[in-house]
């Protein structure tokens, strides 16, 4: 399982800016961002090597972030690869609130993170089909 780390900012001119100049400051590692807006505010997901630190980072500049489990799952980098990790979870009847993603480009594997409503049973029904999830070391 990994980590994620939930920061709610108002859609304000230099709130990123901000929440990430306090990670760098901190040493941390971002391996993957995603930005959800709306008019008045914006909820950014990250996934990071030190989740203590970053913790900590973030709530001496002020942000609350709030913690959550993921599934960080390897996926081969070519069309249908994802499909195919949804087409498994769809079939365990495994509902995926959100999903996002980020490539290694020295592999031929793509990471995914998944938002599922059980994290047990989606765990289960991936191994039954040879498919592994990550942790927070593993990234």
């Amino acid at each position: 399982m990994i980590t994620q780390l939930s920061v709610f900012l108002e859609n304000e001119s230099g709130r990123i800016l901000s929440l990430t100049e306090s990670l760098k400051d901190a040493g941390v590692d971002i391996l993957s961002l995603n930005v959800a807006d709306t008019k008045d505010f914006g909820i950014v997901r990250l996934i990071v090597r030190d989740i203590e630190k970053a913790t900590d980072a973030l709530k001496i500049a002020g942000f609350a972030a709030k913690m959550s489990e993921l599934l960080g799952v390897r996926v081969a980098d070519r069309p249908g690869g994802l499909f195919e990790v949804l087409s498994i979870l769809n079939a365990a009847g495994e509902n995926v609130e959100y999903v996002y993603s980020y490539v290694q480009r020295q592999s031929e594997h793509a990471v995914i993170f998944l938002k599922v409503s059980d994290p047990k049973t989606a765990i289960a029904a991936l191994a039954k089909q040879g498919i592994g999830v990550l942790d927070q070391e593993n990234v």
